[in-house]
């Protein structure tokens, strides 16, 4: 079963731990919000939620691959 979404009261950005983590709700997020989309609307509350928390967890992977450059 997936990590709890935002709006199920989850906060997926305290929930992750690892990148592999991150990345993996990722996937599932992209997935979600395609069949969401497809049946209901690309315009449907749920998908915009859903692509507001992708873009979240995409901004964070992005901030540490930048993080984990600037060690070495």
């Amino acid at each position: 079963m997936p990590p709890k979404s935002l709006d199920q009261g989850g906060n997926s950005l305290a929930i992750m731990k690892t990148t592999d983590d991150l990345l993996k709700r990722i996937e599932y997020l992209r997935q979600r919000m395609t069949e969401v989309a497809l049946e209901k609307g690309f315009t449907n509350l749920e998908v915009i939620e859903l692509s507001q928390e992708l873009d979240q967890l995409l901004n964070l992977y992005e901030t540490q691959k930048r993080l984990e450059k600037t060690k070495y």
